[in-house]
């Protein structure tokens, strides 16, 4: 073969092979494109979701600057990106006890695995704190070197809210089933003692009826039977005795009367059955009672009176069989919405928490569930060798007169009290 055939035939060859490299490039610029448009569309979808996603999307350089948020970090915070980027996460957004644990969890979340789940608060503009979840992933360049942080977060703070107002709503019920639980309790051992002493009552009344109504009764009849034989000139004496008989009988049914309930309770109120229940314990007992009263004198309502009285009543009654003195102090104060009554002795006292757990203890409990029935309360402070002072608060439930000034009451014969 000629030269010049040999170079126009390696001409051809060398066209072919360039025209193949140029379809080549040509195919290679082609799915350069259709990548470099499906990175675009991955790109412009990520941009899309970090811009209307509803948690915080945070990215944060190696030195902890920010790089950007994502706006729904903008709406939570109250700053504009554009306000804190470049600037330090932890002395703009995190609370000034918190910054320095944090930044130490940053730094290892650069050298070792990303963290997750963490709670952590960040600082509104306005100051407020909110809580926010963090899930945290390392950004690396292409030589595997890390550049930053990406922090995903959500905003719990009225999920937290509202576990602490469910906790509390919890505790709050389950404290309300204790308080009815004991409730039901109390009022169970308050229905066996109030057939107690019903019975106790009923047996007391029946042994005065019998023993002494019934005996006087008996006589009377007698007198009255024996009388029917007699001459007319013994008529008149048997009919003094039975007429003694008649008073002696009217004493002793007033007498059970009194005892069951005053009278003048109803009819003239607190302060003055007070002083009529004082003198006559003190002759009873020879027990010396120092009253005072701080208070406008003014009727209460019934139960609030009836309440008080069998109070001191019953913590008379106390002092009188256990306390071992001559003396007692009873003190009430009328305030503006509640009735204070004190009673104080010098005696020998007793443990309260092991009188209260015996069976003797009826007066105590039936003192104590007379103040919470009327919403108010008893405490009892006592020790062996010490004295004993009960204090009853008893609520009160009718508004007070204003025309009545405040004054002190003391009974006549009392002495005076600090």
């Amino acid at each position: 073969m000629r030269h010049e055939d040999r170079t126009q035939e390696q001409l051809i060859n060398e066209l072919a092979k360039t025209r193949q490299r140029i379809t080549e490039l040509e195919a290679m610029e082609a799915e350069s494109r259709r990548v470099e448009a499906a990175l675009r569309r991955e790109r412009d979808f990520a941009e899309s979701l970090i811009e209307t996603a509803q948690v915080i999307v945070l990215i944060l350089d190696a030195e902890g600057r920010i790089v950007r948020f994502n706006p729904y970090m903008a709406s939570i915070s109250g700053y504009r990106l554009e306000e804190v980027q470049g600037k330090d996460w932890f002395t703009t957004f995190l609370p000034q006890g918190n910054r320095t644990a944090i930044r130490d969890l940053f730094k290892r979340a650069l050298s070792e695995a990303p963290t997750r789940g963490n709670v952590n608060p960040i600082v509104t503009k306005n100051g407020h704190e909110r809580q926010i979840e963090w899930h945290d992933t390392t950004l690396r360049d292409t030589n595997g070197n890390v550049t930053g942080l990406l922090a995903i977060g959500q905003d719990i703070t009225e999920r937290e809210r509202a576990e602490r107002e469910l906790r509390q709503k919890v505790d709050e019920l389950t404290a309300l089933y204790e308080e009815v639980h004991t409730s039901r309790e109390r009022l169970q051992v308050l229905s066996r003692r109030l057939l107690d002493v019903q019975e106790t009552e009923r047996r007391h009344v029946a042994r005065e009826l019998h023993d002494e109504v019934g005996q006087v009764l008996t006589g009377l009849k007698l007198l009255m039977e024996t009388g029917k034989a007699l001459p007319a000139e013994s008529v008149s004496s048997r009919l003094d005795q039975a007429l003694a008989l008649v008073d002696e009988l009217a004493t002793q049914v007033q007498e059970l009367s009194l005892n069951l309930r005053p009278a003048m309770l109803d009819d003239l109120g607190l302060l003055p059955t007070l002083a009529w229940h004082f003198n006559r314990y003190t002759d009873q007992t020879n027990v010396r009672v120092n009253f005072g009263y701080i208070g406008p004198e003014r009727r209460l309502a019934p139960e609030i009176e009836t309440a008080a009285y069998r109070i001191v009543q019953e913590a008379l009654t106390n002092v009188a069989r256990h306390a071992g003195v001559d003396d007692v102090t009873v003190q009430l104060w009328l305030r503006e919405d509640t009735l204070r009554v004190q009673v104080e002795d010098e005696g020998t006292g007793f443990d309260p928490e092991t009188a209260q757990a015996t069976s003797a203890s009826g007066g105590l409990s039936g003192m104590r569930e007379r103040a919470i029935l009327l919403g108010g309360q008893l405490t009892i402070t006592s020790a062996e060798g010490s004295g004993t002072c009960l204090i009853a608060e008893l609520p009160l439930h009718d508004p007070p007169e204003a025309d009545k000034a405040p004054s002190e009451w003391r009974h006549p014969e009392a002495e005076e009290t600090t």
